[in-house]
């Protein structure tokens, strides 16, 4: 992660900020686009997955790492962009000298400079100097934040090295994890306290879908990471650079990355965006993405039923939720490198951001739905949905939140310009009703409807600025009015369905999932509202005890409120206290009361709430009640221990078997893929059948062939270009069939090419990659020309076959038929001529057997010949390493097949003429015998 941070003035242009901490201005090379992107080039990520990381990680170019099924879709844009693992130092180097000899000259019309200075120290000879109108000068150092507790402390020190060996200097400063939200999303970067920090990230979740990925790590306006959380202090925005750079790069990624999280692109489209976006995304380098790594978990074998995600491990939020033991105790162990167990605070709104915190977390709270540990599909949990398409509303059963609950034909008469308006005219797209479990907290409170209306409503009012009906809006954050921007720019409203029931009307529709539709609008509580309230309190009035403000987030105060801080918890507390005694009911809870009472539903009862949290807090000494399957039993810092205990309330919505029932462990597996040939020529069509099966693995092991599968072939050329790609078409079950038709291989030149077989559970999601090499060979059709001219010639020597066969019988029966005459009309004559006709009988014969002969050797020699042509493209098939000698003797081979043809098909026309010749002279020698004979006669 780099600061990207400079004055937004023409300054700024070429890197110079003005520290708010000294006001003093600094070159920051970071924040030059063409110095982040240039650090692609720079770094070797394959000198860092085999050096440094002993081969267990792959290298990564952008969000999107090779494991994650839709990485074949966006893998283009890395080629296109010229990332390799190796890098290219010399390439990033004369992109980052020419960079900066651009920069001095802009900066000497400002009476700046930047300027090499030999200095013996430095690995590259040299030192970049910053050189200030008054004379001063520094060298240009960055300040490099390292963590130390794994891999990326050897990674700092590689990039740090890399950077001085192109005259940049590094200031090392080795942090620890409890120290980057002060230091790095909390703090302002305006202070230029930081230049780069080893940030990493871990996948929690086995969605397939890439949108949110996207816009988490490139975009301001989700969390606002560019580079700090919610841009609290200052952050790259799209303004900042078109202003200093003309560049619109980021503008593109906060407009179409919106767009994408709201279902707007469909299809291909989808698709299409988003490795447009990608590809932004590298290009403005905010993150440099080095390498995706694989994370070992060790698991004993008491442990039984643990179903681990596929992609995501024991970081699964089913892994407690089915792992069983003989003892009922789990023992985990996490690891730790300073005396913290936690990055971030726990509160409700802008907490648990780190990897720790969220493995506890997960557990404690229960989820209205989540992705399938090994499909990844969104399956209902204490939710479940139904959804309809194109649907007509009643503006009068539809309620919306502005300053309050209000009906939606109440708001538009308020708002008549208001982007819903459209909807009471035509239909809305997209309804689903969601149904609740009922629950309970682990403060003892119910969960009930009114749980579910009200974190609609506090999210609505903190999300909305409503100083336009109140003057003054203590209840908003720009922050999550800017995360929560696809819900609320696509929510129509909300109706009360029953006392367990509402129903959601929005705009979204996901391009091929229906579930994450449900997965996109869905609300669920996951923390008591009275502890919420009071921290809600907190926030805005600060602390009734210590009198410090508090903040959802790192640095928007004096406190990050969090529900296990003893120091917190004294506030919380009395705000707790205040609860009970009625002084502060926010609008929010007030409006949510008032509408349920509408629909005669129960409200919550916030002062017996708060009381129960209070006894909560009192027995377990933290304020962290969820609803989840754990509470948190104990809790001791100082000794890095955290206790987890099974929360048994028989209101919980599940037993503890349930969801290892409910989650059989499937893994999409291929039985076979046959192709029709390996070598093909112009014009052949190419056939591809695809088998493919689910494999249960628990709770029990069995092969099941898939119903529901996608499966795509890809034809990509020689230079690896995508020539034709087409989905399979299912003909039975498991199995799918695809066809490369004639047209698509008739202009294809000759070489190896690549057949990519992708299959997936959703259309563009690869679970499993196969590529099978094909050859594109003209000489086989020569060969199959030559082919058909020895069935065409082999017919002909079957068709002159029998004629000969037909004339020796005819002839034998004729030349019989006379003899047979003659010896009776002759008698005593009728020796000598019957021997002269055997004699003639005998030569027919012969002359016959050698033509039959002839033919048969000349079918013998075709034969031969294809069967050598056969022979050759076999050994062509099964030794494609030795391709071009194959291709000589093939050549050989159908050279000499010529020639023999030809000579055949001269001697076949010898032949036949030999045939006629034979047959006019039995005819002749007949006619002449019975001449012979009528001579004979009248001599006597």
């Amino acid at each position: 992660l780099f600061n990207p941070y400079c004055d937004d003035t023409e300054l700024g242009k070429y890197g110079v900020a003005t520290s708010v901490k000294d006001n003093k201005t600094y070159f920051n090379p970071f924040a030059l686009r063409e110095f982040r992107y240039a650090m692609n080039f720079l770094i070797s990520r394959k000198y860092i997955v085999e050096e440094i990381m002993r081969g267990s990680a792959n290298p990564q170019y952008t969000v999107i790492g090779p494991s994650h099924p839709a990485y074949p879709q966006i893998e283009t844009v890395i080629k296109e962009l010229g990332l390799i693992p190796e890098g290219d130092f010399d390439k990033a180097k004369a992109m980052i000298e020419e960079l900066f000899s651009k920069v001095s000259e802009g900066l000497r019309e400002h009476g700046y400079d930047l300027v090499k200075e030999s200095a013996p120290d430095s690995p590259a000879g040299y030192w970049w100097v910053f050189k200030r109108p008054d004379g001063s000068k520094e060298i240009v150092t960055i300040t490099f934040l390292i963590r130390v507790e794994d891999e990326r402390r050897q990674i700092g020190d590689y990039v740090a090295s890399l950077l001085e060996k192109i005259g940049i200097k590094v200031s090392r400063v080795y942090i620890e994890r409890g120290q980057v939200f002060r230091l790095v999303y909390g703090a302002d970067p305006r202070t230029l306290d930081w230049h780069i920090y080893t940030e990493g990230w871990v996948s929690v979740a086995e969605s397939p879908w890439i949108e949110w990925d996207i816009a988490w790590y490139y975009a301001g306006w989700f969390y606002g990471l560019l580079p700090t959380w919610m841009h609290i202090h200052w952050g790259y925005t799209a303004e900042h650079e078109e202003k200093l750079w003309g560049e619109t790069i980021q503008k593109k990624i906060e407009e179409e990355s919106l767009k994408l999280t709201k279902g707007v692109y469909k299809g291909d489209k989808y698709w299409e965006v988003a490795r447009e976006l990608i590809k932004l995304g590298i290009m403005e380098s905010i993150r440099v993405f080095l390498t995706e790594n694989v994370q070992f978990f060790l698991v004993n074998k008491r442990v039984t039923n643990l179903v681990p995600g596929r992609t995501t491990g024991l970081y699964s939020p089913f892994v407690l939720r089915t792992a069983t033991t003989v003892d009922g105790i789990i023992r985990i162990v996490q690891y730790s490198a300073e005396a913290a167990l936690f990055m971030s605070a726990w509160n409700p709104v802008g907490g648990m951001t780190d990897i720790y915190s969220t493995n506890i977390w997960r557990f404690v709270r229960e989820y209205g739905g989540y992705w399938h540990p090994t499909t990844g599909e969104y399956i209902p949990m204490a939710t479940t949905w139904s959804i309809k398409y194109n649907v007509t509303i009643d503006p009068e059963k539809i309620y919306v939140y502005k300053a309050g609950w209000m009906t939606l034909k109440e708001y538009l008469e308020k708002y008549p310009d208001d982007w819903r308006a459209e909807y009471v005219e035509k239909v809305v797209p997209v309804e689903i009703v969601f149904n609740y479990k009922p629950g309970a907290f682990h403060d003892g409170e119910d969960m009930i409807l009114w749980d579910i209306v009200f974190n609609i409503a506090w999210y609505w009012e903190w999300a909305t600025n409503d100083t336009d009906v109140r003057g003054e809006d203590p209840w908003y954050h720009p922050g999550i009015e800017s995360s929560m921007a696809p819900i609320f720019t696509t929510l129509v409203g909300l109706r009360i369905v029953n006392e367990t029931a509402i129903a959601l009307y929005g705009t979204y529709t996901h391009p091929v999932s229906e579930s994450e539709i449900a997965a996109y609008y869905m609300f669920y509580t996951t923390w008591s509202p009275a502890v919420w309230t009071a921290m809600e309190y907190c926030v805005i009035h600060k602390g009734p005890v210590s009198g410090k403000t508090y903040g959802w987030h790192e640095g928007e105060a004096e406190r990050y409120i969090d529900a296990l801080s003893k120091d917190h918890l004294v506030d919380i507390k009395a705000a707790l206290e205040i609860l009970v005694k009625g002084e502060y009911i926010p609008p929010h809870i007030e409006s949510t009361n008032k509408l349920l009472e509408e629909f005669k539903l129960p409200v919550k009862d916030l002062a017996d709430a708060a009381n129960k949290a209070l006894k909560f807090i009192e027995k377990y000494g933290h304020a962290v009640i969820g609803n989840g399957p754990f509470y948190i039993s104990k809790y001791l810092p100082a000794e890095l221990h955290l206790e987890l205990e099974a929360f048994r309330d028989p209101r919980y919505p599940f037993t503890e078997d349930y969801w290892i029932k409910k989650l059989p462990y499937i893994l999409l597996e291929v039985k076979a893929i046959k192709i029709s040939a390996g070598i093909i020529a112009p014009g052949e069509k190419l056939v591809i059948t695809v088998e493919v099966v689910d494999h249960m693995i628990s709770p029990e092991e069995k092969i099941i062939p898939t119903e529901k599968a996608w499966v795509e072939v890809v034809l990509i050329s020689p230079a690896g270009e995508i020539v034709y790609r087409k989905e399979g078409v299912m003909v039975e079950k498991g199995k799918w069939v695809i066809e490369i038709p004639e047209e698509v291989t008739e202009g294809l030149a000759e070489g190896s090419y690549t057949l990519q077989i992708r299959i997936g559970r959703f259309p563009g999601i690869s679970e499993i990659v196969r590529e099978i090499p094909i050859t594109v060979l003209g000489l086989k059709k020569e060969v199959r020309e030559l082919g058909k001219r020895v069935e065409e010639l082999g017919a002909k020597v079957e068709e002159i076959g029998k004629s000969v066969e037909a004339v020796r019988e005819e002839l034998s029966k004729s030349i019989e038929e006379v003899r047979s005459e003659l010896e009776a009309r002759l008698g005593a004559i009728a020796k000598d001529i019957a021997d002269a006709i055997s004699g003639l009988k005998e030569a027919i014969t012969k002359a016959i057997g050698e033509t039959s002969k002839a033919i048969e050797e000349t079918g013998s020699v075709i034969k031969e010949s294809s069967a050598a042509i056969s022979s050759s493209i076999d050994e062509l098939r099964s030794a494609v390493d030795d391709l071009k000698s194959g291709i000589e003797g093939l050549k050989k081979d159908i050279s000499g097949v010529k020639t023999v043809m030809e000579e055949q098909a001269t001697k076949l026309d010898e032949i036949s003429s030999m045939l006629a010749t034979v047959q006019w002279l039995v005819v002749i020698a007949l006619i002449l015998s019975v001449v012979s004979i009528g001579i004979s006669i009248r001599k006597r």
